[in-house]
C-alpha cells in the first residue's frame, strides 16, 4: 500500500524537527486533536495574515511568536540534540517535606479565609530511557492522546519540552468562541464509572463561576453551557464544563482575564498566584501557561485553538522533569493530594517507559 499524502507530510515534518534540535533552533512541533502534525519556526513574519503559534509562559514572562516552518535543513550525519538546549538546569526535585511544607502555608492562608482554592505544583525526577528522543515521544504521544493538543518545544531559553495537554483554553472561528472548565482529578478506571464527592464538585463549580463572571465582564455572550461532566485525560479523569459564547471586542484583554484559570491557579486568582510565588521552590515555566494557534482573517476576525500547557515535562541531559499540580481546598488532605499528582505522573511515565 502506497504511503498517504498526509503520511508523506508528517514524515518530513517530523524529520525536519530532528535536524532543528540537531542544529539547537527555537521551534515547535505540535499536533492538535483531528489534525497532522505541523511545525512552526523562529523567525520573522511575513504577512499579517499568517499563523501564528503561541506560547505564553506562566506569569510575566514575554509570550513567544513562532511561524510555520518555511525552510530547508540540510541532512546531517549524527542523530543528536545540541546541547544549545541544555544550558540552563533542571529545576530541582520537589521532595515529600517540601510538598508538606507548601501544603500546610496553603491551608494557614485557606484558615484565614484568604482564598478557597489554590493550586500547588511539584516537581518530579524520572531517569531518562537510554534510547530516548523527543521525536519519538512525540509521535507515541500524539499516537495515545488523539483529544489532547501534543506538543514538542524547543527553546534555547527554556529548554525542550514533551505535553500532551487535554485542556481548551480558547477556541474560536469568527465570533463563537468556546473555553472548557476542567477541576477534580480522579484515577481511571476501565469500568468508566465514577462518583464525585462534593470536595471535587466544589473545586469544579468554582472555575464555571470564575469563567462566567469573565465573560459577563468581558460582554461576552454566553451562548451555551454543557457539563459538569466525566472527561478522560491519560491515566486520569476530570469533570470538565464547556461554555460557547461570542467572541468579546477586545480579545487580548479578554485573554488576560481569562488566563491563568482558576483550574491552575485557585480562587480568587489574584491571591492564589500571590501565595503560589511564594510558596513554590520551582519556577513554573511554560508550565500552567498556555499554547497554541492565533491567526487573523481579514481586519476585525481573528481564529484561536489555545490549551493551557498541562501534563507536560521538561527534558534534560540524563533525568526528565515533569510537572504535576492539584487544587487544594481547606477540605483536602495531604496524603490524598500527594497521590493524585502521583496519579498524575502515570500520564507521561507510561509514555516514557512504555
Amino acid at each position: 500500500m502506497n504511503p498517504s499524502t498526509a503520511d508523506v507530510i508528517s514524515c518530513a515534518i517530523l524529520t525536519t524537527a530532528l535536524r532543528l534540535l540537531e542544529k539547537g533552533e527555537d521551534f515547535a512541533l505540535c499536533r492538535f486533536p483531528g489534525k497532522e502534525p505541523a511545525l512552526y519556526h523562529a523567525r520573522k513574519s511575513v504577512d499579517d495574515n499568517e499563523e501564528v503559534f503561541v506560547i505564553k509562559p506562566w506569569g510575566n514572562g514575554p509570550e513567544l511568536r513562532l511561524y510555520p516552518f518555511t525552510g530547508k535543513t540540510e541532512a546531517l550525519d549524527k542523530s543528536r540534540i545540541s546541547e544549545k538546549y541544555f544550558q540552563k538546569p533542571l529545576p530541582a526535585q520537589t521532595e515529600y517535606s517540601d510538598y508538606t511544607t507548601g501544603f500546610d502555608i496553603f491551608q494557614k492562608a485557606f484558615s484565614r479565609k484568604v482564598l478557597r482554592k489554590a493550586i500547588l505544583s511539584r516537581v518530579k525526577h524520572v531517569a531518562k530511557p537510554k534510547d530516548f528522543h523527543p521525536v519519538d515521544f512525540f509521535r507515541k504521544a500524539e499516537q495515545t492522546h488523539p483529544d489532547a493538543l501534543v506538543s514538542l518545544i524547543a527553546l534555547r531559553e527554556y529548554g525542550i519540552w514533551l505535553g500532551a495537554s487535554p485542556e481548551v483554553l480558547l477556541k474560536s472561528e469568527g465570533t463563537n468562541a468556546v473555553t472548557h472548565s476542567l477541576a477534580g482529578t480522579q484515577t481511571a478506571v476501565d469500568s468508566n464509572k465514577y462518583l464525585w464527592n462534593q470536595k471535587e464538585r466544589d473545586e469544579q463549580a468554582h472555575v464555571s463561576a470564575h469563567i462566567r463572571t469573565v465573560l459577563r465582564k468581558s460582554g461576552a455572550k454566553l451562548h451555551a453551557e454543557s457539563g459538569p461532566e466525566t472527561a478522560a485525560a491519560g491515566s486520569v479523569v476530570h469533570l470538565r464544563t464547556a461554555f460557547e459564547f461570542s467572541l468579546p471586542s477586545d480579545i487580548k484583554a479578554f485573554l488576560t482575564s481569562l488566563h491563568p484559570t482558576p483550574a491552575v491557579a485557585g480562587m480568587p486568582v489574584g491571591p492564589a498566584v500571590e501565595l503560589i510565588s511564594n510558596t513554590e521552590k520551582h519556577p513554573r515555566e511554560l508550565y500552567t501557561g498556555y499554547l497554541g494557534t492565533e491567526k487573523r482573517e481579514g481586519q476585525n476576525e481573528t481564529n484561536f485553538d489555545l490549551y493551557v500547557n498541562l501534563r507536560c515535562m521538561r527534558v534534560g541531559t540524563d533525568r526528565v522533569a515533569l510537572y504535576l499540580g492539584g487544587g487544594l481546598t481547606e477540605d483536602s488532605e495531604l496524603e490524598a493530594e500527594w497521590e493524585e499528582t502521583e496519579n498524575k505522573a502515570l500520564t507521561l511515565e507510561k509514555l516514557l517507559h512504555g
